[in-house]
């Protein structure tokens, strides 16, 4: 892994699932107060991904949450810093399951959450700002459904979409793939009602 742009390692690697977990495990230590401080908690949940600029408790948060999950940020992009923030603050909001098997697949998640086909049809069509303005409704439904999102995943996706090279365009992809087969092999086991 380039430790200056902090790509992820390619969809197999334990790295990156690593990472989420720390994050994770740090926000709920904010949350809760232990070993890290409910304001950095706040400030994550209340971030605005979309703004121009962050507040200077965000900044804090995400260099915690940055420390905790091993992230060298010091050659950070601009993008590469909003597309971290995302990710942090998608976790505040809706959680992380680290689940492991066929049940911890976003894509079951998301059916569990009860996300429409179309929904979910728009959120892996969609590239840029639309992807990032479609999935914060999305982890905004999973929340109010209790679904935590497998974040090793959704992170890949979120690292690499809109990505210039090839490698992380097809890491893209490759999620969007998995994030549709989970969906769809959900749908097919689930019981009919009719």
């Amino acid at each position: 892994m380039d430790s200056t742009t902090d790509t992820p390692p390619s969809p197999g690697s334990s790295g990156f699932g690593y990472r989420m977990q720390a994050i994770a495990a740090f926000l709920k230590d904010a949350r809760e107060g232990v070993k890290a401080s409910k304001q950095d908690y706040v400030a994550l949940k209340r971030l605005n991904p979309d703004a121009q600029t962050l507040t200077a408790a965000q900044v804090a948060a995400i260099m915690q949450v940055a420390a905790r999950a091993k992230l060298n940020c010091a050659n950070w992009t601009y993008d590469e810093w909003r597309r971290w923030a995302f990710i942090a603050y998608g976790i505040a909001l809706a959680g992380h399951d680290r689940g492991n098997g066929a049940r911890s697949s976003l894509g079951r998640q998301l059916f569990s959450a009860g996300v429409k086909e179309a929904r979910l049809n728009r959120l892996l069509d969609a590239r840029g700002a639309a992807f990032f303005q479609i999935l914060r409704r999305v982890l905004r439904l999973m929340n109010s459904q209790n679904v935590a999102p497998n974040w090793a995943q959704l992170g890949r996706l979120v690292l690499n979409e809109g990505a210039r090279d090839a490698r992380r365009q097809r890491i893209a992809e490759k999620m969007r793939l998995d994030i549709a087969y989970g969906f769809f092999s959900a749908g097919e086991s689930a019981p009919r009602t009719e």
